[in-house]
């Protein structure tokens, strides 16, 4: 074990004593939940709508793993059960062919951590996303769909939270290749602004991407669709702890599959499992998600935003 290595484990026990769950998974962390966008991520409400989003997802890891994969923590266990709504608004109004929306999310997360060092759980409101403005836009042919902007975490302060603010550059792109089939991707790096506060430790900053692809296999069931969806992070700058450079850098990949089912305009709910592998300097483990989204007022479906 290399002294680099000892620095980020004893940041690591020691954080699970002194600060509770919040400060025991820090080494190679993040503010965005890896894996959520997922599910048509590049569209966009129409011009002057909202769409109401909903996401549950319960996280399970049995090991935290070091630069070669290994189990770094005897008998180290992770559980996060979170509930996080987004409020997605479109702006009546566009500059040239793109488009104008915003959004803000609120988590509330439960954590629950097992080391050596003993065993903590906490329950809060984790660090908002705010998402001031996305430039959105659709092609004529209504088959590809995009957005980008920049989303803000910002700390709570509270047991779950972060306790420092990060800054995510971010494109999602959503494709419909041929009727019935549909490919996405989502792509941001995630910079830490500062550090945090109660530990001295600050996260590497980080390049995540979320990806899927469905299609709907019955042609007597539009509403349904099935497909697979993962994630891939890789950290590309060292933690630091009280300014010096531990290293520590987290990468993970995960798939698995995904059920979407429409139940309205606008409207639907999703299913889908993450499975993660190729896990380095961070837990690994298994992710399910449960989603659905509702249009606040007058909307479209995917299927009438193709065909305007």
């Amino acid at each position: 074990m290399t002294g680099r290595t000892t620095a980020a484990l004893s940041a690591l026990l020691a954080g699970a004593v002194a600060c509770g769950a919040a400060c025991a998974t820090e080494n190679g962390g993040q503010n965005y939940p890896f894996g959520v966008n997922t599910i048509l991520p590049g569209i966009a409400p129409p011009p002057g709508e909202s769409w109401w989003q909903n996401y549950s997802v319960y996280y399970s890891a049995g090991r935290f793993n070091d630069a070669n994969g290994r189990s770094l923590i005897p008998g180290y266990e992770l559980d996060v059960a979170a509930y996080a709504p987004r409020l997605f608004h479109s702006w009546d109004a566009s500059i040239g062919p793109f488009g104008l929306a915003s959004a803000v999310v609120v988590p509330f997360v439960y954590v629950g951590v097992k080391t050596p060092a003993g065993r903590s759980t906490d329950f809060d409101v984790g660090n908002p996303t705010i998402q001031p403005l996305y430039l959105t836009y659709a092609n004529p042919a209504k088959t590809f769909f995009a957005y980008s902007g920049v989303d803000f975490f910002v700390p709570t302060y509270t047991a779950v939270s972060r306790d420092y603010v990060s800054m995510d550059p971010i494109v999602a792109m959503t494709w419909f290749p041929r009727k019935g089939v549909d490919v996405n991707f989502i792509g941001l790096l995630e910079f830490a602004l500062a550090e945090n506060r109660s530990t001295g430790y600050r996260s590497g900053n980080l390049l995540v991407v979320d990806y899927s692809a469905h299609v709907k296999p019955f042609p007597s069931h539009p509403q349904l669709s099935v497909g697979f969806n993962g994630y891939y992070l890789d950290q590309f700058s060292g933690d630091e702890l009280n300014g010096v450079d531990i290293g520590f850098e987290g990468r993970a990949a995960a798939i698995g599959p995904e059920l979407v089912y429409e139940t309205g305009t606008a409207a639907g709910i999703a299913i889908k499992w993450q499975h993660e592998f190729h896990v380095r300097n961070r837990p690994q483990g298994e992710q399910l998600w449960f989603q659905f989204q509702v249009p606040l007022g007058p909307a479209l479906s995917p299927s009438d935003h193709r065909r305007r």
